[in-house]
């Protein structure tokens, strides 16, 4: 989870066995309210998995696994 301008974003990571072991996919949820998540949809589908996020200064990074080389992919989060 992750606090940004007064929004909570929830990453959850889909595991329904369409794609194996290992799945790519995390959906980002977005609410007000730390507890406000229940029933909402989903604002965007994030290609990655088991996602850490590194806050530095103003810019915001993306860590997440790299399957099957076993790595860790980084990228700079631009919000829109």
């Amino acid at each position: 989870m992750l606090k940004r301008d007064g929004m909570y974003y929830l990453m959850w990571c889909i595991y329904d066995t369409r794609n194996g072991c290992y799945d790519n996919r995390t959906y980002v949820f977005a609410s007000e309210t730390i507890d406000g998540f229940e029933g909402l949809a989903p604002i965007t589908m994030l290609e990655g998995h088991a996602p850490e996020f590194v806050i530095d200064g103003d810019d915001t990074y993306i860590l997440s696994v790299f399957y099957p080389e076993n790595g860790i992919n980084a990228a700079k989060i631009e919000w829109k």
